[in-house]
């Protein structure tokens, strides 16, 4: 399962590996339009920058926040174990949890998990599916996704540039697949 996957390598505070499963994340809900998947994917995201950034690690609200998110995904994979949405927990509690500790100690104008729907539309969008239909599913702010893959050229990447639709599918069905 995907959320115990986030679960250890946020406990392990494995950032790159929280950086991967954002990845797998966003194109497991690219394949399946999964609004649950995305918000995993922008947890996992948000995670992998907070835990990036040294001047979080001086508040002293840090341990809180992290045994907090920690109890949290503890929760979110019992309810996947028996069958239940993780909406609610992940939108709820984690998100809310990264949100206020994000407004509280970041450095910038935009949040954290602001950029990250950015960004992640902008993936789903270079993975093949329209933009607006990007833009939906990640609940990203259209013209800041525009003006995104604009000035990072994405669409213009050899993953996306040089491989059809089928080849596109069978590289998610494998990623789905090796979860």
């Amino acid at each position: 399962m995907l959320i115990e996957k986030l679960r250890d390598a946020f406990k392990r505070r494995d950032i790159t590996r929280l950086k991967e499963i954002s990845n797998i994340a966003i194109e497991q809900a690219a394949m399946n339009e999964d609004k649950e998947l995305v918000d995993l994917s922008l947890i996992a995201y948000a995670l992998y920058k907070l835990l990036s950034k040294q001047h979080f690690k001086k508040k002293k609200e840090w341990k809180h926040f992290l045994a907090d998110v920690e109890t949290d995904l503890d929760e979110a994979v019992k309810m996947s174990r028996e069958g239940m949405s993780l909406h609610g927990i992940l939108e709820e509690d984690i998100i809310r949890d990264i949100s206020e500790i994000d407004e509280s100690y970041g450095n910038y104008v935009k949040d954290i998990l602001h950029k990250a729907r950015i960004k992640q539309a902008s993936r789903v969008y270079a993975l093949g599916m329209s933009l607006q239909k990007a833009i939906e599913l990640t609940g990203a702010d259209r013209l800041e996704v525009y003006n995104y893959i604009g000035t990072t050229r994405i669409h213009d990447r050899p993953f996306t540039s040089t491989k059809d639709v089928i080849k596109r599918f069978r590289y998610l069905k494998k990623i789905f697949e090796g979860q």
